[in-house]
């Protein structure tokens, strides 16, 4: 009896040991498990794959999966099902995170009375991709600068849309590891923000918001405008030349500048214009400027220019200069030698008494002077003595030089104009004449006719002629 109970005894010892053995050969193994990505943005998704073997000769059972950890949300799996024996099986799930920081996940597999589990770490960061400017904005200007992103996290498919005008309206970055460029171009007209909207993928994660951006702004320097003449005061009908030197200090070209010159008191050669001035580069106009009108006159010298964009921009200039009451060009040391001459008329019964009929033999000579700083050309010079009309040709005058005239004439009057026409530089025909009066080494005689039936002689002939006809008739009636 002792003995069967023994035999009983180890039996069932036995078959204990055989069926523990048995559910410890039935547990399953964590082969591998990925996770992708491991590195987020608060509110990212990351898929896992989980991979399970089964080793045993008899398939397994697992009953759940359990999904652990802080800072993350997941999903438990029931009742996964069975894997055949010595097969793999591969689970996938997802989890989301909701904090940042490192988090560590820990995953366990319940297959018979065991469980397995294993454990990763994904990386959440708080920090989004940031937006900013390599160089600082200047207003009034098309800024040419970098868009620079940074990001902490590997990103994709990064669409770029500027919310303002600019070149480009889209930017594309395929991939951004750290930080990355882009070029753009806009015009600032005020200190203001600029908003950006922005896109991109983590692995599957859409992410998409709206960026404002301050950058640095400071003034343009525009374009430096310098005005120089030879002089601060000038004589009428005169041709000064103007020299404007405009240098671009902007940091962007500028295009169809245009020179606009005016003036109350004179006038100037055609406007001017310049394609482009590119930073930094220097050009000089040259106009002319003739004074009409004497007194303070004021140059006004506008630039009209645009941007590249279209955008217009002017500056304005002005100049003081004094015009003399007195033209440039001047007739002096005018010498006038004159000799009288007379000329007899015939006599007749009829005709007047003998006389004389003055005639001056004249020489005019004298200087043309430019007392200007323009080049004069065809000068004429003219001497008028009413109805008898004399030029003279010098040609061309160059600034502060003179030429000399001489014309002889002959006229009968007391005085002459001379008058000296030209051309300036600006093509516009001026003259200046001066009267002077004729001297004569012989004054200058005009006899007074008589009318020969009021002679004296004639009448004693005609009284004389009646006392014979008379005589003749008195005697005729006695007989």
């Amino acid at each position: 009896m002792k003995f069967r109970v023994m035999l009983l005894t180890a039996v069932f010892l036995l078959l204990m040991q055989l069926a523990t053995a048995q559910e410890e050969i039935q547990t399953v193994a964590i082969q591998s498990i990925t996770v992708s990505p491991n590195k987020l943005f608060v509110g990212d998704v990351a898929e896992v794959t989980l991979t399970l073997y089964n080793p045993n000769t008899q398939s397994v059972r697992v009953s759940s999966v359990q999904i652990d950890g802080d800072g993350i949300s997941s999903t438990d799996f029931l009742d996964v099902g069975y894997i055949p024996p010595q097969s793999t099986h591969h689970l996938q799930f997802s989890i989301k995170a909701l904090e940042s920081g490192t988090q560590d996940v820990r995953v366990k597999v319940y297959s018979g009375s065991k469980a397995v589990y294993t454990t990763f770490t994904i990386y959440v960061e708080e920090k989004p991709p940031e937006i900013s400017l390599d160089s600082n904005v200047r207003l009034g200007e098309v800024n040419e600068v970098s868009i620079v992103v940074s990001t902490p996290l590997k990103i994709e498919k990064v669409v770029i849309d500027p919310l303002f005008d600019s070149e480009p309206e889209r930017i594309y970055i395929a991939e951004i590891s750290e930080t990355a460029k882009a070029p753009i171009k806009f015009y600032a007209s005020q200190n203001e923000s600029y908003e950006f909207s922005i896109s991109f993928y983590n692995s599957g994660n859409y992410h998409s918001y709206t960026v404002k951006l301050i950058p640095a702004f400071e003034e343009s320097k525009g374009l430096f405008v310098g005005i120089s003449m030879p002089c601060t005061s000038a004589y009428l009908y005169d041709v000064l030349p103007v020299t404007l030197n405009i240098t671009n200090l902007r940091d962007d070209p500028v295009f169809s500048i245009r020179i606009e010159a005016s003036s109350q008191k004179g006038v100037f050669s055609e406007n001017r214009e310049i394609a482009m001035l590119k930073p930094g580069e220097s050009e000089s106009i040259h106009l002319f400027y003739s004074p009409e009108h004497g007194g303070e006159d004021v140059l006004r010298f506008t630039i009209h220019y645009k941007d590249e964009f279209g955008n217009e921009g002017k500056i304005t200039k002005e100049l003081s200069l004094e015009i003399l009451n007195k033209p440039a060009v001047d007739i002096a040391g005018v010498e006038i030698e004159t000799k009288s001459s007379s000329s007899p008329q015939p006599k007749g019964l009829f005709r007047p008494s003998p006389a004389t009929t003055a005639k001056v033999e004249i020489s005019v000579s004298g200087d043309v002077s430019n007392n200007g700083f323009g080049k004069i050309r065809g000068v004429y010079v003219y001497l008028d003595f009413g109805e008898i009309r004399k030029d003279y040709y010098i040609g061309s005058i160059e600034p502060s030089e003179a030429e000399s005239f001489s014309i002889p004439a002959t006229g009968s009057e007391r005085s002459v104009k001379v008058t000296v026409e030209w051309m300036n530089e600006l093509g516009m025909t001026k003259s200046i004449t001066k009267e002077y009066q004729l001297t004569s080494t012989q004054p200058i005689t005009r006899a007074k006719a008589t009318n020969p039936l009021l002679s004296p002689y004639l009448i004693g002939g005609l009284a004389i002629a009646l006392v014979i006809v008379g005589y003749f008739l008195h005697r005729r009636r006695k007989k």
